[in-house]
């Protein structure tokens, strides 16, 4: 299937957030529904790196942080961007499972602060935005990674578009793990597993918003998904008249929500018009995946929830997009 845009620059939607949000599968789908539409996941660069140096014995899972910042300050800043913008190829040889080795994820940590790792991850991550942008058969790329948005900015013929916040709570991203491990619910392995993994939730969530560069949390005048008002409103006056309700949107949600036993499951209604305010408005959206947990299928509803605003963000680009197309036609008439 193919989602339509007028020609034009490539429009970037950027998925940042924390670890188990749900960046992944919300862009998978996306990119899996629409053949015009690729995915850049930019999450394991760093692990990449961190890979690649190992394999070189640059780096050791034996140095000491301070070792490892030494070493890798002295690899050329253009051999690093090589390395990131290789990557895919890396994967499709090796395999995603090799940047996910133990001693990658003990070392990746000490890798991704280095100044001039970060550079490099940035710079390999716009040779490879690029040859999409270069793609005559691609109109959107979503990225999948932490605060690109100022990256993509800087790239000639793209256009940032729908910019997404995704997270959830260091509870769930602990049930996510253990279930991603297969591990069967309620033995004591799970039980402790989901200790660790929630504690190393919350420390990874912690240090990661907190750090100075480029600090991992939404924006302060993110629109909230499940809290924004206005969001609300056009959400009831969207579900009310598919009912076919006949009062006001706001008597609907009464009706259906408060004088029955679904009152305190709100979240059953997938929001209306998040990814056309944020694009008018041009702000981030706060995307808290937690909620979910009630529905009766969690992942499913996340992801028709993700592809709502999707639509949404596409058709108002759309509309801009002709707008400014006719406004310029007129105007050329006139002369």
């Amino acid at each position: 299937m193919e989602i339509e845009i007028p020609a034009g620059n490539l429009l970037v939607m950027e998925y940042s957030g924390t670890a188990r949000g749900g960046k992944g599968s919300l862009t998978g789908d996306i990119s899996e529904r629409y053949e015009n539409v690729a995915v850049e996941e930019a999450g394991a660069d760093y692990r990449m790196v961190t890979r690649v140096l190992w394999d070189a014995d640059v780096i050791d899972p034996e140095m000491s942080p301070e070792n490892i910042a030494t070493n890798v300050s002295k690899v050329d800043v253009a051999e690093l961007t090589d390395i990131v913008a290789g990557r895919k190829i890396y994967q499709q040889t090796h395999g995603l499972d090799a940047l996910h080795q133990p001693e990658v994820t003990t070392m990746v940590g000490f890798v991704s602060p280095i100044d001039t790792v970060r550079t490099a991850v940035k710079a390999g991550f716009t040779k490879r935005v690029e040859a999409v942008r270069d793609d005559s058969e691609r109109d959107i790329l979503l990225v999948d990674g932490r605060n690109l948005a100022s990256v993509v900015k800087k790239i000639d013929g793209v256009e940032l578009g729908l910019r997404t916040f995704v997270s959830c709570l260091p509870a769930e991203a602990a049930w996510r793990e253990i279930v991603r491990q297969g591990m069967k619910i309620g033995t004591k392995e799970a039980q402790e597993a989901f200790v660790r993994e929630l504690q190393s939730a919350k420390t990874r969530n912690d240090a990661d918003a907190n750090r100075e560069i480029d600090p991992v949390r939404p924006d302060v005048d993110a629109i909230d998904y499940w809290r924004d008002i206005d969001v609300q409103q056009k959400t009831w006056q969207w579900y009310a008249k598919q009912d076919g309700y006949p009062g006001s949107a706001s008597d609907w949600y009464l009706d259906r929500y408060a004088q029955s036993d679904d009152y305190q499951k709100p979240e059953e209604l997938l929001r209306r018009s998040v990814g056309v305010r944020a694009v008018f408005l041009r702000k981030q959206i706060n995307f808290d995946t937690s909620p979910f947990r009630t529905q009766e299928k969690p992942k499913e509803s996340m992801i028709d929830a993700a592809n709502i605003m999707f639509e949404e963000a596409v058709a108002t680009h759309r509309q801009i997009r002709n707008a400014i197309r006719a406004a310029v036609k007129q105007f050329d008439a006139s002369l």
